[in-house]
């Protein structure tokens, strides 16, 4: 018929509105971080730009490649393939016919070496999931602190409720005990 204290405050942990809210961002604080350290990622990249007329191609060039930046320090790598060709294409933008392998690292140069913008954002992402973890215990304290004097009262008020009820049947059966006396 009733709930034990520690069923109750385990209800209050799993279906409380400020617990689901407080577990959810906790949840959301995680997806930020784990979208910072998708910066770390290596990207492939591609591009296509093709110009034909009259079944003639004046020109198209083609570029595909994929880079990163995975090291300590912002030094990042870099490979790729282009082809160009076309009848008018810019003498700049030639290629061997059979494509241009290329491949290359990028070091900053007192730029970024000890941190960039990724790194920065990663880092305040992880503080945020940090910082949400210690408010999610500090509502979850809260409510059960709530909980648990709130279920003290209400037990309280529970055994007081059975006092009284007592207190009335006994008095039924004495006032039914005076009664008797009296008659008899």
């Amino acid at each position: 018929d009733t709930l034990s204290l520690e069923m109750y405050l385990q209800q209050i942990k799993c279906c409380h509105p400020v617990s689901r809210i407080a577990d959810y961002n906790v949840l959301e604080k995680q997806f930020y971080t784990l979208a910072a350290r998708g910066a770390f990622d290596p990207q492939l990249n591609g591009d296509f730009d093709r110009k034909s007329f009259d079944d003639k191609t004046y020109y198209q060039h083609v570029n595909a490649g994929v880079s990163g930046f995975i090291l300590p320090g912002g030094i990042g790598y870099s490979a790729g393939y282009e082809l160009n060709a076309g009848t008018y294409l810019n003498p700049e933008a030639r290629t061997p016919n059979n494509g241009l392998y290329y491949a290359g690292i990028e070091v900053p140069l007192l730029q970024g070496m000890i941190t960039d913008s990724r790194r920065t954002a990663l880092r305040q992402a992880q503080t945020l999931q940090l910082s949400s973890e210690e408010e999610r215990k500090l509502a979850l304290n809260e409510l059960i602190f709530r909980a648990y004097t709130n279920f003290v009262y209400w037990y309280a008020y529970h055994e007081l409720e059975q006092l009284y009820v007592n207190q009335v049947r006994f008095t039924e059966e004495r006032l039914e005990n005076i009664r008797s006396g009296v008659i008899l």
